[in-house]
């Protein structure tokens, strides 16, 4: 059962999280050191996103267990 859990407490919020790493990590292997504003504002608002699935949506795929 330890497989399904753990799978479980990723869903949803892991469809927006992972784009975010992603995308920062690609930023990191870059050398220009430059700062993209509007983009990181959007990843902002892509973790609220996602950190409000965590909380609102995420407690009801855990009961089905």
């Amino acid at each position: 059962m330890g497989l399904p859990c753990y799978l479980l407490t990723l869903f949803p919020q892991v469809f927006i999280y992972l784009p975010i790493w992603i995308c920062l990590a690609s930023w990191a292997g870059e050398k220009s050191g430059r700062i993209r504003i509007l983009p990181l504002v959007g990843l902002m608002v892509l973790a609220f996103g996602g950190a409000l699935l965590e909380t609102c949506v995420n407690p009801y795929f855990i009961r089905l267990l």
